[in-house]
């Protein structure tokens, strides 16, 4: 249970100085994916030689990849709740996970499981903690700190990542996602798959806010 954490308050100043891989916006989500190949490698050091000539080449190439991110403002009980856990992270990648609103997309990735085998079965189960490498269903978590997880998939060629993260500073839940695939460069269909995509992962904020809202009042 995320109310069994042990509790240790995140000031507004402690949550400034940490280092979000992804940030809060989609250019940083997107250069983040550019840097580590989808989380499939560790960026170098910032002040390798290697970063600087990696950073240079994804400031001057196209932007192939598909990105969005979303935020939700949560009320003030759901915030203490959040800045009381050990990791704020780990309560919001279990509200998403968890919300009713996942659940017709968790039942087709088991189904489908079943047949072509994406995932080990120890993946099916939720877990408590989001460490690093942890997976659930076809996730796998790349990169964690306190207020952001990014946890990357890959389905044959298409690769992506799904992010979440919390701003105590201003009240913010985000989530985010990036995928190999470049939206302009797609006809109507994809571009009809696109608009479907935003509209579900819209509702799907909705979803987590909501459970995270519940999490909170059952913790008092």
């Amino acid at each position: 249970m995320l109310a069994l954490f042990p509790r240790r308050a995140i000031s507004s100043e402690a949550a400034a100085a940490m280092l979000l891989p992804g940030g809060f916006g989609k250019r940083s989500l997107q250069e983040w994916c550019k840097l580590t190949d989808f989380g499939t490698r560790a960026p170098a050091d910032d002040s390798s030689r290697d970063m600087r000539r990696r950073r240079r080449l994804i400031s001057s190439g196209p932007d192939d990849q598909y990105v969005d991110m979303f935020e939700s403002k949560i009320p003030q009980t759901t915030k203490v709740f959040l800045t009381g856990q050990q990791n704020p992270s780990d309560a919001i990648a279990r509200a998403f996970f968890r919300c009713a609103r996942f659940t017709p997309e968790r039942l087709f990735l088991l189904s489908i499981n079943q047949v072509f085998s994406n995932f080990p079965n120890e993946a099916k189960k939720l877990p408590t903690v989001f460490e690093i490498d942890t997976k659930y269903l076809h996730w796998r978590v790349a990169s964690r700190t306190p207020l952001e997880l990014i946890c990357a998939w890959r389905l044959r060629s298409i690769k992506g990542v799904t992010q979440f993260g919390f701003d105590p500073s201003v009240n913010k839940i985000y989530h985010g996602n990036c995928i190999n695939l470049d939206e302009s460069n797609h006809g109507l269909l994809a571009n009809l798959c696109i608009y479907a995509h935003v509209q579900y992962a819209k509702w799907l904020v909705e979803g987590m806010v909501k459970e995270l809202n519940r999490e909170a009042l059952r913790s008092y």
